[in-house]
Parts: C-alpha cells; sequence; structure tokens
C-alpha cells in the first residue's frame, strides 16, 4: 500500500495535510468494510457510508482546490493545491481496489448468509419475465428517457442522482444517445426478486432498468442497445454576496437552486463505456479528463446504508436497549432531578427522551416562563418542533436560534424555521457574521419572586435520528454559573451585543484563549517537575496555533494524548521523553463528542462542548463549552475517556505516514472494544445502585 506524502516543519514535528488526513479517516471507515469481524450488512453500511463521504468530499474540499487554482491563490498557501490534488487521485485509485475487494468477498458471504446478488447478465429465463412485468407495471411510468440531438441544448446533470448513458444501434448503423436518470427518489433501488427457496434475490433497479431498455425504446428499431452508469459530482460551496443576510430566506434559497449547477469536480463512468459516447457526455458538460475517473457498473453506494435486511437481524449489530438514569427515574419530574443535581446523559446509551421530556415539561409547567434553544440540524419529523409549538400556545415565550446555513441542510432548515414563525415562535437566522454550532437549551421559571433558570448543554445536535446512532454528551444543569452564562449566549445572538464569560468556553470570545492558556498551565507545570496532562476528543484537529502549542507541551514532557475520529493534522509520536499519542476510533456508533480534559496539577479541568479544534469553529462559529464542577460526572467523563484510549479492537493509530495501523496500547493483552465496554459499564453502574 502507497503511503500518502506529508511535509515536516523545521523541528521536524509532523504537520499533516487537511485533505490527506481527511482521506485516511475516509479510508478507517472503508477497513470496516473489511473486517470480517462485522457483521456483514454493516459491512454493507460501511461502503455506503465511505461512498457518501467521498461524495460530499469531492463536493466540498476537492471543490474548494479546484477554485484556489482557478483563482491562481497558491501563492499564499503552506502546501500546493495541484500536488494535493495529485495525492488525492492517486489515493482513490488505491482505495477502490480495496473498496471493490470488500464488496466482492461482502456479496460473497451475504450469498452464504441467504442474500444473492442477480444482475441483468446472469438472469434466468423465469426471472427476466418477471423482471419484464416487474418493470411494466410498477418502474416504466416513472422512466423519461432524454435523447441528444446537436440543436438541443445538453441538460443539466444533477448533483447525487445517477444516470444511465445509453447507447443505440440501430439496423440501419445510425447510432443514438440517450440518457435516463435512475429514479431511486421515487423507487426502491434493492428489488426482492421471487425465490423457490429461502435465499432473497435482490436487482439494483439500474439493471432492471438494463433489462428493460428494447420496452423503453420500442419506438426505434434497435439492433444493439447498452446502458453505463454515470455520476456528476459539483461543487457545492454557495457564493454569497458579500451583504448577505440570513433573514434574505428567498436569497438563500435561489442560492440553493445554483448549486445543482456549480461546476464539475467529479465525472465518474462505467469503465467499459465507449470512447464516442464518453467523449460526447465530457464536451456537452465541459468536463476536462482531470476529472474524470472510470469506475465499476454500479454508483452511488450510498444507497447501502439503507439496505434491507430481509428479517436477518442477525447479519446487523444488535440493537441495544437504552440504558435508564436512575436519578432521572427516580424523581417525579426531570426539572426536579435537575434542581438537586447535575445529570450526564451519553447518548446513544441513554434515551435522547429524556431530552425531549425535558423540553415537554417546561412546555407544560405552569411556572416556566421562557425557553431558548439553538437548533442546527433537525430530522425530518422533527418532535422538538412540535413541542416547541406547543409551549407557544401554553403561554410560554419560545425563541429559537436557527442556523439556516448548515451545510446540506439549509433547505430543511428554512422549511422549519417557516414552520415555528407560522406557529408563534420568535426564531432568529443564527447570527449574521458568525454560523450558530453551539447545542444549547435555556429554560426561565417563576415561582412568586423567585427566578429558577434551567440549562441544557449538549455535543451534539438536537435530531431524533442521529442521536440514536451518533456516541455525544448531554449535560443538564441549574447551576447559576452555567446557566447565566448560557442566557448571555442567547442575549449576544439576539441582541448582538458582545459578553464576557468567565465559567462556559464561548467562540469566537474566549475559547481559543482558555483553550491555549490551559495548555500553556500545563507546560508550566511540566517545567516546574510537575505532572501535566491533556486529553483531547474530538472530531478534528487542524488549527495551526493549537497545534503547535500540543507539540511545545509534548517537548516539554506533557502527556498529551488526542481521540479524533476524523481529520487530525498531529502524529502519534512516543520516546522515552515525550508523549503525544492521537488515536481514531470507527464503530457501530459515529464517536461525536468533543471533550477537553486538563490534569492541572491535580485540579482537574473536563469540557464538553460543541467545538472541534479548526480555525472556522473557534473564530468563525458560536461554539459553547461548558465546565463540569459536579466531581462525580466528571470522574464519569474521565473514566469514558480512559476506555476510549484502552481501545485495541476499533482503534486506530494517527501515524506520520497515515497507515491506519491498529492501536494496541502497552501492557494490554485483554480485547477491549470501547462502545461495548461503556455500555457495560454504564449499566453496571445501575446495578450498584
Amino acid at each position: 500500500m502507497n503511503e500518502l506524502k506529508i511535509k515536516f516543519n523545521k523541528n521536524t514535528l509532523a504537520k499533516v495535510n487537511r485533505e490527506l488526513s481527511w482521506l485516511s479517516f475516509n479510508e478507517r471507515v472503508l477497513f470496516e468494510a473489511l473486517d470480517s469481524d462485522v457483521p456483514v450488512l454493516e459491512r454493507l453500511r460501511f461502503l455506503g457510508i465511505y461512498s457518501n463521504n467521498l461524495d460530499e468530499f469531492f463536493r466540498v474540499r476537492v471543490g474548494t482546490l479546484h477554485r484556489l487554482i482557478e483563482k491562481k491563490y497558491t501563492n499564499t498557501l503552506n502546501y500546493n493545491p495541484k500536488e494535493i490534488l495529485n495525492q488525492i487521485y492517486l489515493k482513490l485509485k488505491e482505495d477502490e481496489k480495496i473498496f471493490n475487494s470488500a464488496f466482492l468477498d461482502i456479496k460473497k458471504e451475504m450469498k452464504l448468509n441467504g442474500i444473492q446478488f442477480i444482475s441483468n447478465n446472469r438472469i434466468s429465463d423465469q426471472h427476466l419475465a418477471w423482471c419484464r412485468d416487474y418493470f411494466k407495471k410498477n418502474i416504466r411510468k416513472g422512466i423519461s428517457p432524454l435523447l441528444f440531438k446537436e440543436d438541443l441544448k445538453f441538460p443539466i446533470l444533477k448533483d447525487k442522482s445517477i444516470y444511465l448513458a445509453i447507447k443505440l444501434i440501430l439496423k440501419n448503423k445510425k447510432i443514438v444517445y440517450s440518457l435516463i436518470e435512475v429514479p431511486t427518489e421515487f423507487f426502491p433501488r434493492f428489488i426482492e426478486l421471487p425465490s423457490h427457496n429461502e435465499h432473497h434475490l435482490v436487482m439494483m433497479l439500474d439493471d432492471l432498468i438494463r433489462i428493460n431498455l428494447d420496452e423503453i425504446y420500442k419506438v426505434f428499431d434497435i439492433y444493439e442497445a447498452h446502458a453505463y452508469t454515470i455520476k456528476l459530482t459539483r461543487d457545492a460551496e454557495l457564493d454569497m454576496d458579500s451583504d448577505f443576510s440570513k433573514s434574505d430566506i428567498g436569497y438563500l434559497s435561489k442560492s440553493l437552486k445554483q448549486r445543482n449547477k456549480g461546476l464539475p469536480v467529479r465525472f465518474i463512468a462505467d469503465k467499459s463505456i465507449p470512447k464516442d459516447l464518453l467523449n460526447f457526455l465530457l464536451s456537452k458538460n465541459k468536463i476536462t479528463r482531470q476529472n474524470v475517473v472510470l469506475s465499476g457498473k454500479y454508483h452511488n453506494f450510498k444507497d447501502f446504508i439503507r439496505f434491507p435486511d430481509f428479517g436477518l437481524k442477525h447479519l446487523k449489530y444488535p440493537q441495544i436497549d437504552s440504558i435508564p438514569n436512575l436519578k432521572i427515574e427516580n424523581s417525579k419530574t426531570i426539572l426536579n432531578t435537575i434542581e438537586n443535581d447535575d445529570v450526564l446523559l451519553f447518548y446513544p446509551y441513554n434515551s435522547f427522551t429524556y431530552l425531549l421530556d425535558f423540553l415537554r415539561e417546561s412546555s407544560i409547567d405552569p411556572n416556566v416562563t421562557e425557553i431558548k434553544m439553538s437548533l442546527y440540524r433537525l430530522s425530518n419529523k422533527s418532535q422538538i418542533v412540535n413541542i416547541l409549538s406547543n409551549a407557544v400556545k401554553n403561554g410560554k415565550k419560545v425563541t429559537v436560534i436557527m442556523e439556516i446555513t448548515a451545510r446540506f441542510d439549509e433547505a430543511n432548515n428554512i422549511f422549519w424555521a417557516n414552520q415555528m414563525k407560522d406557529e408563534g415562535i420568535k426564531v432568529i437566522y443564527g447570527h449574521p457574521e458568525l454560523k450558530v454550532h453551539a447545542k444549547l437549551v435555556y429554560v426561565a421559571k417563576k415561582i412568586g419572586n423567585v427566578q429558577k433558570a434551567y440549562c441544557n448543554i449538549s455535543t451534539g445536535n438536537f435530531n431524533e435520528i442521529t442521536a440514536d446512532v451518533y456516541s455525544d454528551l448531554s449535560l443538564f444543569s441549574t447551576d447559576a454559573r452555567l446557566t447565566k452564562e448560557v442566557n448571555q449566549v442567547f442575549q449576544f445572538l439576539e441582541h448582538h451585543k458582545p459578553q464576557t464569560f468567565k465559567h462556559l468556553l464561548v467562540a469566537p470570545f474566549n475559547l481559543r484563549a482558555e483553550i491555549i492558556s490551559k495548555i500553556n498551565r500545563e507546560i508550566l507545570h511540566c517545567k516546574n517537575g510537575k505532572k501535566g496532562h491533556i486529553i483531547f476528543k474530538i472530531n478534528s484537529l487542524v488549527d495551526d496555533e493549537i497545534i503547535d502549542k500540543l507539540y511545545e507541551a509534548r517537548k516539554v514532557g506533557v502527556k498529551v494524548e488526542i481521540i479524533a475520529r476524523g481529520i487530525c493534522c498531529v502524529a502519534t509520536e512516543i520516546s522515552p521523553k515525550y508523549e503525544l499519542k492521537a488515536t481514531s476510533i470507527i464503530d457501530k456508533f459515529l464517536e461525536h463528542a468533543r471533550v477537553y480534559y486538563f490534569f492541572n496539577d491535580k485540579n482537574e479541568e473536563v469540557y464538553i462542548g460543541s467545538a472541534d479544534m479548526m480555525v472556522r469553529n473557534i473564530d468563525y462559529r458560536v461554539e459553547v463549552a461548558a465546565p463540569i464542577y459536579d466531581e462525580l460526572i466528571k470522574k464519569k467523563i474521565y473514566k469514558f475517556l480512559q476506555l476510549q484510549l484502552s481501545d485495541n479492537m476499533k482503534s486506530r493509530i494517527h501515524n506520520a505516514n497515515m497507515s491506519n495501523a491498529r492501536h494496541i496500547p502497552m501492557k494490554n493483552n485483554k480485547k477491549i472494544r470501547s462502545q461495548v465496554e461503556i455500555f457495560n459499564w454504564l449499566l453496571s453502574e445501575n446495578k450498584k445502585k
């Protein structure tokens, strides 16, 4: 396997390129599809996740590289975008071989377990007749071919869609080119054929269409008809005017429509496509050869994320039963529980329903006067919106900070923002100059002359769907140090007046300075002969200033441990004098929690929040991290971190050559899969009580 190239700074400290580090992350996803210990339908799902991730990477990051080259910004960068693009394409060729090998192995295992793929090339006469009948009755109505003529404008190919490029050879030797959009939006991608045994025979919708080309084009006198899958990926960055206002929903909606017309950054085609058809498509779409990827017969593997299990549950990871939080369960209401103690939930091990119940109780409690909430990504069928709407009907003042520029969720967020406005909720479209990524809830209550405040600070989105698959932390508190400053964040977002924070770490106000200050404090302790220890659990580590500080810390003896699921621009370095260990965990649940730990000369500090260590998060977003003041909860989070650092089954090392080697902690012979261990630990904590 070829290693990705990286550059080193003058101090020989590895600074890994962001884009190459992202490729390394997605390769870790791909490795899960290779792992025979992973249930076979989960392996198939990981192929889908890999494919979906790669689509987004091209739409955003590769699109950005092309724009940097086009606008000749290369001289202002510390890397060469052309060189990075070349390395990206080289790496993807290598990963494609891994992908194809994994898919072949997965299909073999699926067949052994009663699920078999049937292609249009290998089909019995009986199944052929069934496919023709099924197509006429169900799919034919959704097929609308486009014919290409020199005098007609070529259609704009949709991003995310797959097409069949058709070459018809007529009996008079005339050649006709055509295009069919595979209608996966309206019909299932996977169609089960009838079987006389217990096997499930599955055909791709693409192949069903191939079988029926003669039916689709029966107006022609056809000699031969062939179909080749193609897919176009476009630059998805929205070009906003400098005076763009988030309150101008119409302008944003118009910009979203322009996304479908973004410049092509990747054109994928079946490698068996004839040269004349390929050249025709490239010329009509003004696509350069550099952006062409010739690959296999099938594309849009993201659809495999939702591949049916046919009731064969043993071929997937078992569902876990949510672990009850006994503090909440043994109290009359969640509000009462929080008044007495801070509560920390570990999603998805604890149920997201507790957050919904917290909002629901607040919406009907006669003493609650106000609810404020920041929303970044909502589910398509959001219970939260319904609860907040009912709160308004119950006489509560409800304010929602709705970030309508959350990438790829803009249209969904605009829809929900309009729905909430119609229900009487005060909706603020984020901040005019900053993307609001903080995950906050604030509830105000008044009994007589006594004011009470409650807050929730989370590391993940308030989304019922993703809460079942994202690993996040969620803190409920009535601690005045937290509730007061959470309200200050909302005050800033409502009135745009700068605030001062003593307890919360809030970007762009004090988060960067405080993180740097706390790293410097660990450095000072080490220089004075004391222990220094830093643990960051994050999604991405990119920020140069923080990376340089971490390298400085490890150089003087501070133990630095990083758990970065995605991009990590530092590399593990361990010697007798210092230790910097960076690892990543890819498993059943998506690791999404952000935690910052500082030993602080035995006065340990722990923060949980929404911010990754990236310039965009720290300087150009509203992010919030909360200190953990409850000592018991602090110990629980430290235990949570230690279990992840001990993982030797799903953890891989961020090393200089980005080979994604397994992480095998020293002096640890026991197999530890941290997500399983965390579940068992939380379960055992309940049994102790």
